[in-house]
């Protein structure tokens, strides 16, 4: 004799995939969690990677070529080489707002790259 109606079955599976799928991802995001955490290094010095890694991605805008260039987001090849032509121009940026005065970047451009740049 059957207790459960079909339409409970179909919940119950239901329920039950999510929960699998659930657990599933858990175990995913913990596997992919960053080399710090799972080492038990302490909140400052993780930290500190950080602030290495962001660093170690950045490019310098004074000694970066146009393809580097070319890879910052909102700047195609003609942005690029107008960086280059400004530089080559004006001398080396002093600052990353310096990028302002170059034909093409506007704060709202500039904002969505600043991370990615840096001035030597």
């Amino acid at each position: 004799m059957m207790w459960l109606t079909l339409r409970e079955r179909v919940t119950l599976t239901i329920v039950g995939i999510s929960l699998v799928a659930g657990i599933g991802l858990r175990v995913w995001q913990q596997q992919r969690s960053p080399i710090a955490v799972r080492m038990g290094v302490a909140p400052s010095e993780a930290a500190s990677w950080d602030a290495q890694l962001a660093q170690a991605r950045q490019i310098d805008v004074n000694h970066a070529a146009l393809e580097e260039l070319e890879r910052l987001p909102s700047i195609g090849p003609v942005v690029a080489q107008r960086i280059l032509n400004y530089r080559q121009a004006h001398g080396p940026f002093q600052r990353v707002d310096d990028l302002l005065a170059v034909p093409g970047i506007g704060p709202k451009t500039l904002e969505g790259f600043r991370e990615y740049v840096r001035v030597q």
